[in-house]
């Protein structure tokens, strides 16, 4: 192989030396092309990296003909849009960006799945009070990965077609408490709980509390009541190691859970900042949830 590209080096340019290299790798591959790309598929997968600034990686590995298939609808479509309106200011990447996320989430289709992104806006950042002097700085966040710019924090509740209002007290620490017959929270329950912690509650876990499992901390089965007093996000990997295993499951005042081993270990409280990606209502401990709309 190093006698046969070493003149590629001196006359391919860096693309074309690299889809030769594939090509000639393939060829000397002793195992049958079609058994290395079975189990290539069988690893498909879609990752997502958070980055700076707001903004995220969203890469999936899928097989090359779906990947160009699909990269070329989106410059045809991208084409077309910026062709056809002469207002477009929009360049051809920047359309591409636009429409690979509005075609996921089914924009303008009726067959996309239902989701739920829960995003924090203070009152203060709507009525044009953010720059208060004295006041802190408020500050609007996703649930459980972090804060947002105020202009997308207006344009989300703007485009939001549906909000709930949470009403937080900067002087009273009192949390009102619910009592509840049934065993599984209600919708609401479950969305306060999400915005309370944002993560499963365990130490160290961040799995995103919107998807959790919501426990009780005294099992329903003992007299555990479903209030929210006696409820907390855990992944569903915890939840089974919870009620499976003779691992103890402590709440800590601030709502997240210790956990103590057979052995005697102890899992450590997160750091504050690990706090913070649990709302907007729990970043002060002055701060109090006044009767959520129930």
């Amino acid at each position: 192989m190093d006698e046969a590209t070493s003149q590629w080096a001196f006359s391919c340019s860096p693309a074309n030396f690299l889809r030769r290299l594939r090509r000639l790798a393939d060829r000397l591959d002793q195992e049958p092309a079609e058994n290395r790309h079975t189990r290539a598929v069988a690893g498909r997968r879609v990752c997502v990296e958070h980055v700076d600034d707001g903004m995220s990686w969203f890469n999936a590995c899928i097989p090359t003909s779906e990947a160009l298939a699909a990269d070329r609808r989106l410059t045809a479509t991208a084409k077309q849009m910026k062709k056809g309106d002469p207002a477009e200011t929009r360049t051809i990447a920047q359309i591409r960006a636009d429409l690979f996320p509005a075609w996921l989430r089914g924009v303008g289709t009726d067959r996309a799945a239902q989701t739920k992104v829960f995003v924090t806006i203070p009152v203060q950042l709507l009525d044009g009070a953010a720059n208060t002097p004295g006041l802190p700085v408020p500050e609007a966040e996703i649930v459980g990965h972090g804060p947002i710019d105020p202009l997308t924090a207006k344009q989300l509740f703007l485009d939001t077609g549906v909000f709930r209002r949470v009403v937080v007290d900067p002087i009273r620490s009192v949390v009102i408490d619910m009592d509840r017959r049934s065993r599984c929270a209600t919708p609401a329950q479950r969305d306060w709980l999400i915005l309370q912690h944002g993560t499963c509650a365990r130490d160290g876990c961040t799995r995103l509390a919107l998807d959790a499992d919501i426990d009780h901390r005294t099992p329903w089965a003992q007299g555990g009541k479903t209030n929210l007093d006696d409820l907390r996000p855990l992944c569903p990997r915890h939840h089974v190691d919870r009620h499976r295993t003779r691992a103890v499951y402590r709440s800590r005042p601030d709502g997240s859970v210790e956990v103590t081993t057979p052995t005697g270990f102890h899992s450590s409280a997160p750091p504050p900042e690990a706090h913070a990606a649990r709302g907007a209502t729990s970043r002060r401990d002055d701060a109090a949830l006044v009767a959520p709309p129930f």
